[in-house]
């Protein structure tokens, strides 16, 4: 009884195939506005071919010594390991939690139904994203980002298995946030020209810190206590840098626009 694999197989290559069309189309329909991003800066000679000038006016390699490009090079290195930790753990920490208990087998299994059913839907957190970035900008977005991925260790740290579908929520939403944030800033701050590479380095070294989780989940296994609240001070220690980078572009903001102000009256 139930759907047959083949069946379901070809559904999801029809879906795909349809998604992929209609990639097409989308980028067929805003051609124009590509080749007007493609204006950007960032280009290896250092030419200002954007019209904000500052960061994405400058060259490849200024870029990568910039404070900018420090701190979501750090926001990468720290919060896409975060995220793929938790999702290899969480079914672990819910048989620790389980175990403690004394909780039926059964429910274990239905709560590991939902959270799987959980995961998947960060499409619906789209919506919050947009409404995140238009009104708080792309680092108040980051300090909300901050926000879900602390939530997702702190409700682990507490022994009530149900309480978990609020951390898998959580983590639903930080997720979907992080990846979307890490590419909306890239993009604002670095242009379109050097987005890309830009969005490579970080993942490269966000990749080569994820080879710390094996070590890791061997170290803790049967008590991840411990490297939770590990997971929750990292994440924290952002927050900082994060504000100082958000306070001097703020400043440098207004500086330009005293000096545009200054320019009109003279």
């Amino acid at each position: 009884s139930g759907t047959r694999f083949e069946a379901l197989w070809w559904m999801y290559a029809g879906v795909c195939a349809v998604n992929f069309l209609l990639l097409i189309v989308a980028w067929s329909l805003n051609r124009q506005q590509l080749l007007m991003s493609r204006a950007g800066g960032g280009d290896q000679d250092g030419g200002n071919h954007s019209q904000g000038g500052g960061l994405q006016a400058k060259p490849f390699g200024q870029q990568l010594r910039s404070l900018e490009f420090l701190l979501i090079l750090l926001v990468a290195a720290i919060q896409v390991p975060r995220s793929n930790f938790y999702l290899g753990v969480e079914d672990l920490v819910n048989a620790q939690i389980a175990a403690k208990l004394d909780t039926p087998e059964s429910t274990r299994s239905t709560l590991k139904t939902i959270v799987g059913l959980i995961i998947p839907q960060g499409w619906l957190a789209v919506p919050l994203i947009q409404a995140s970035i238009r009104r708080l900008g792309i680092f108040g977005t980051l300090h909300i980002t901050t926000m879900f991925g602390v939530l997702c260790p702190v409700v682990q740290l507490i022994p009530n298995l149900w309480l978990q579908l609020v951390g898998a929520i959580a983590y639903t939403v930080f997720r979907t946030f992080l990846f979307s944030i890490i590419a909306a800033y890239n993009a604002e701050l670095f242009g379109p020209q050097t987005m890309g590479r830009v969005m490579g380095v970080c993942l490269l070294v966000a990749g080569m810190v994820n080879l710390s989780q094996t070590p890791l989940v061997k170290m803790s296994y049967g008590n991840f206590a411990l490297v939770n609240l590990g997971s929750i001070l990292v994440s924290l220690l952002i927050v900082p840098f994060v504000l100082f980078v958000q306070l001097r572009r703020w400043r440098l903001h207004l500086k330009e626009l005293e000096a545009a102000v200054r320019s009109e009256i003279c």
